[in-house]
């Protein structure tokens, strides 16, 4: 249920309370290790999210790795909501400086 949640093609609410589509599909440059890494990670996570043994004994084990799935996911999803809609670094850094 939370992997297929947590797809770019639905929509969000921004800062200034208006919808927003990431959009599912978004150009990233081979070279861009970092970018390629953290989609690649949020694709197996979804995979894995798909596959996973929620009956098995160790819970622990169970637990630790929706954790691990739904950080990648995240991670993967705030990097694209970056590319398509790049926050203000002035304000930001503005505000942060408070």
């Amino acid at each position: 249920m939370i992997a297929k949640r947590m797809v770019l093609y639905e929509e969000i609410i921004n800062e200034d309370g208006k919808k927003e589509y990431i959009a599912q599909k978004i150009r990233i440059s081979r070279q861009d290790t970092y970018a390629v890494n953290a989609y690649q990670n949020a694709k197996r996570a979804y995979i894995s999210f798909q596959e996973m043994n929620y009956e098995e004994d160790d819970k622990n084990k169970v637990c630790m790795k929706i954790f691990e799935n739904i950080l990648n996911m995240v991670h993967w999803m705030m990097m694209v909501r970056e590319m398509r809609f790049p926050v203000n670094r002035g304000k930001i850094d503005m505000i942060c400086s408070r």
